[in-house]
């Protein structure tokens, strides 16, 4: 009983936090672009717009079709290219330091095959699950 209370009582609270977030959104987008309201979130510091959503949602997949459902597809196309620069410079970092350690070619690609495999499952975006899903299939080529 405490916990369905509990449940009854966070879920508006949450729900709260997107709306005020897609409203504030929605008026800065109103009168400046998304390029203002980027720096803007990181010099408030927010870093995560998935800390506003509630556990069970904090996914790419739900940010994007919350943000497109909102009328903000901006917000959800600057989101995904946050998260594809991300994963690139994950990638690359890796990939250097692979180079600097001298590793074999098959150390190489293997790892590559797993951070794509990984990233695929990790990625809810559908832009970022369709790049690691075409690293996979040219490496399955190769």
């Amino acid at each position: 009983m405490l916990i369905i209370h509990h449940l009854l009582i966070l879920q508006p609270v949450v729900d709260v936090s997107i709306n005020v977030m897609t409203q504030v959104f929605r008026s800065y987008l109103a009168e400046l672009s998304m390029d203002h309201l980027s720096p803007a979130l990181k010099k408030g510091g927010i870093k995560d717009l998935l800390a506003f959503f509630p556990p069970n949602k904090r996914e790419g997949k739900y940010l994007e079709e919350h943000f497109r459902k909102e009328g903000l597809p901006q917000v959800a196309e600057w989101w995904t290219k946050k998260q594809y620069a991300a994963l690139k410079a994950s990638l690359i970092k890796e990939l250097h330091e692979m180079i600097e350690r001298d590793d074999s070619i098959e150390q190489v690609v293997s790892w590559n095959f797993s951070f794509c495999r990984m990233s695929l499952y990790q990625c809810r975006s559908s832009r970022l699950s369709n790049l690691a899903r075409r690293s996979l299939l040219s490496l399955k080529m190769n």
